[in-house]
């Protein structure tokens, strides 16, 4: 079966809003609070972020992008990812390869996943540059 990923424009989010954001949920558990779906929603309709959806029978993949630069390099940036099956490896790196491909074009010199160490089994070529420690301050 043939899959199509595809960067939405802020226009067709709405269309597949209610598949992506269960999708994106699972991800953003991992922001520690600080965005929740509703926001992310408004982050992408407001173009700070990219939606990126694979279509395959159904929506197989969501992820956002955004390019960053910084003042030494410009980065692209997957803040938040979630699948439908976690199995399909061989779609990952297809999704990594494009998404890639697309970050070069928009001047990114290298990609940042943030996230759970598990994806380094699925990307082994990223390396682990650091872990984030977080301490919720007491009222």
């Amino acid at each position: 079966m043939q899959k199509n990923l595809v960067k939405l424009e802020t226009d067709q989010i709405d269309k597949v809003w209610n598949v992506c954001a269960p999708l994106l949920d699972k991800a953003i558990v991992y922001s520690e609070g600080g965005i929740d779906i509703n926001d992310l929603y408004l982050i992408l309709k407001e173009r700070k972020q990219e939606l990126w959806v694979l279509f395959g029978d159904t929506v197989d993949f969501v992820c956002t992008t955004r390019i960053v630069t910084y003042p030494q390099k410009t980065i692209l940036e997957i803040p938040f990812a979630g699948a439908r099956d976690a199995n399909q490896v061989k779609d990952f790196k297809l999704i990594m390869d494009n998404l890639e491909e697309w970050g070069k074009a928009e001047g990114a010199e290298a990609t940042v996943v943030p996230g759970r160490v598990g994806w380094t089994k699925i990307y082994p070529e990223f390396k682990l540059a650091y872990q984030v420690l977080i301490k919720e301050y007491e009222e």
